[in-house]
């Protein structure tokens, strides 16, 4: 949840009896102080639409996006897949999102990430993109060609930020196997 941290002061001024003033009126002063610190958070994420895939919450900052069937049994070619997540964010400065694929993209279990699909070949590696929407602002993770992706925000925003995978159907057939990945999702509070 959002843990906010509010250090306040309290400063009462009241006369003193040396200072004390004549007549009906006494005046006094109040001042009353607070900070917020910068914070990101990310609640649970939520499942939207999705093509030949399922999303598994795994707590409240992970889960796994399961491909129901990553090749053709005929072909041993990827089929399209497509997963929408819905993850509530609430950042109060500004910040960088950062997108980073460890993998580089689905790479084969026990498999070499340098034996890419192509068309005359088998794989091990799947490149897949990886679309974030963020309000107004758009960043792609292309994960095969480059596993990082940032974006600066210049002010504070909350809402959802919209993630959606892209597994493109094609490019060349695939060696058995099992294929993942690790996508980190960073909001990191800006200096």
């Amino acid at each position: 949840m959002l843990a906010r941290l509010l250090t306040g002061t309290l400063a009462l001024m009241a006369a003193s009896p040396a200072a004390a003033q004549t007549g009906d009126t006494a005046r006094g002063r109040i001042e009353i102080a607070g900070r917020t610190p910068p914070a990101c958070l990310i609640r649970t994420a939520r499942a939207g639409n999705a093509l030949n895939a399922s999303f598994i919450p795994a707590g409240p900052s992970s889960g796994e996006i399961r491909i129901a069937e990553l090749v053709d049994p005929q072909t041993a070619e990827p089929r399209a897949a497509e997963m929408v997540i819905e993850l509530p964010v609430v950042c109060n400065a500004a910040h960088r999102l950062t997108l980073t694929s460890t993998n580089g993209g689905l790479l084969r279990e026990g498999g070499n990430a340098r034996n890419r699909q192509t068309a005359g070949a088998f794989g091990e590696l799947l490149g897949y993109q990886l679309d974030a929407n963020w309000g107004s602002r758009a960043l792609t993770l292309n994960a095969a060609t480059a596993p990082l992706a940032t974006l600066d925000v210049p002010d504070g925003m909350a809402g959802d930020l919209l993630l959606r995978l892209s597994i493109p159907a094609g490019g060349g057939p695939l060696v058995a196997g099992r294929y993942s990945d690790t996508v980190v999702i960073e909001l990191n509070v800006s200096s």
